[in-house]
This record gives C-alpha cells, structure tokens and sequence, in this order.
C-alpha cells in the first residue's frame, strides 16, 4: 500500500513514463487492475510508448479477457517511432502470440 502511495505521488509530481509504469505497477500486483488500466493508458500515450508499459496494460487486458484491446494497444504502439528495438520485438511477439491463440 505504501508504494502505492508514494509511486502515486511520484507521478502526480512529474508526470514521466518511469513514474507512471511504476506506479501501475504496483497498482496491478496489488490487484487494482482498472486503476492500473487508467495510468497505463496516460504512459503509453507519451511519446516514445515505453515497451515495458504497453506490455503490462496489454498482459492486463489479456487477463481480463479483453484481447481485442490488448491487440489494438499492441498495434497502436507499433505504430509510433521512438520506441527501442528490443521493446518493438517484445511487442510483436506478444502481438503474434495473442492472435496465434485466437484471442
């Protein structure tokens, strides 16, 4: 709770992806996964989309059965420049996997 707390806090302060990623994810294990949901959406909206964001916002998606968003997350992302190679790879197959599984 306390992370949640001061993580909050971190990105209420400087909005930067590192805080808000941060913070989703403790939002995420701690099982908030919509207000995790919220934040992740304002990070991947910055430019470059960090991989590591966009990844968790879609794995949450996933979990809660909603695989046509985390394809258009994916997608999205992969649209965008900026982004670091490694982080596009791990997208592309995140992106390959879901629709190989027929979600």
């Amino acid at each position: 709770q306390e992370a949640i707390e001061w993580s909050g806090r971190a990105f209420a302060l400087e909005a930067v992806p590192r805080h808000g990623f941060t913070h989703a994810f403790y939002l995420a294990r701690a099982g908030q996964a919509d207000r995790a949901i919220a934040v992740l959406q304002q990070v991947v909206r910055m430019t470059p989309p960090p991989a590591d964001a966009v990844l968790l916002l879609g794995e949450l998606y996933e979990r809660g059965g909603r695989a046509r968003e985390a394809r258009g997350v994916y997608r999205e992302a992969l649209t965008r420049e900026g982004m670091e190679d490694e982080g596009r790879r791990y997208i592309e197959q995140r992106l390959r996997a879901l629709s190989a599984g027929g979600g």
